[in-house]
């Protein structure tokens, strides 16, 4: 038996905001800048610096490479909102990850998006829901009884195998046994009459043909009657 493990996973929920304009125009126009934003800014959360942060806010014992691996991003389609989640096997440390990526980040983006000249970053990142530890896994650490799954195949492919060349032993004899051969009621008939006498007449009349043709024409001579007399032997 083999179990797996437990995995709890833990979700955080930020904002992308842009700056604030007076006329619809403008908030249109920091609408599609978010959703824009958004989609770059899951890209980021595989970033070695920022995994290398959370690491040393919580003293995980964890490599960056390892981190990045449990935690993932994405907007939520076609808003200004992005999820982040985070997975462990402890309930409290996923949430724990996914608020600290999301503190980190803010401060992160805001690096990142000021400009040279001024001192306001054009995307301002906002917490709208934090993660808090979940009550049940996402991956329950379900038992598998391997043993029992291998016995259990190995049953089943036996039978079917069984099945297979019983079947194929029913087929053999039928597929090795001769056509019948068409029996025939009677002698072929005489084309043009019904009778079935029509055959044997012609083979019996087949010897004295060949009589005539052994003894050749000096016998046919000799069978004709002479003119006013008796044939003489």
């Amino acid at each position: 038996m083999v179990s797996t493990p437990t995995v709890f996973t833990a979700t955080t929920t930020l904002f992308i905001g842009s700056p604030v304009s007076a006329d619809s125009a403008g908030a249109y126009a920091g609408d599609l800048f978010g959703q824009q934003r958004a989609v770059s800014y899951a890209h980021l959360f595989t970033s070695d610096d920022l995994a290398t942060k959370v690491i040393d806010d919580l003293s995980l014992e964890l490599t960056p490479a390892e981190l990045i691996a449990q935690v993932s991003a994405r907007q939520l389609p076609k808003t200004v909102l992005l999820e982040v989640s985070a997975t462990d096997p402890a309930a409290q440390r996923a949430a724990d990850i996914a608020n600290a990526y999301a503190a980190n980040f803010a401060a992160y983006v805001a690096r990142l998006e000021t400009p040279a000249v001024g001192n306001q970053s054009v995307a301002k990142i906002s917490v709208v829901r934090t993660a808090t530890a979940p009550a049940t896994p996402s991956s329950p650490g379900a038992p598998m009884y391997l043993g029992g799954g291998l016995v259990l195949g190995a049953a089943l492919g036996g039978l079917a195998q069984w099945a297979l060349s019983r079947r194929a032993r029913r087929a053999a004899p039928a597929a090795d046994t001769p056509a019948p051969t068409p029996r025939r009621n009677g002698p072929p008939r005489e084309a043009g009459t019904g009778s079935h006498r029509a055959a044997p007449a012609v083979r019996r009349a087949e010897p004295r043909n060949n009589r005539l043709d052994a003894e050749g024409p000096e016998f046919a001579t000799q069978q004709l009657p002479r003119a006013g007399g008796r044939t003489h032997g």
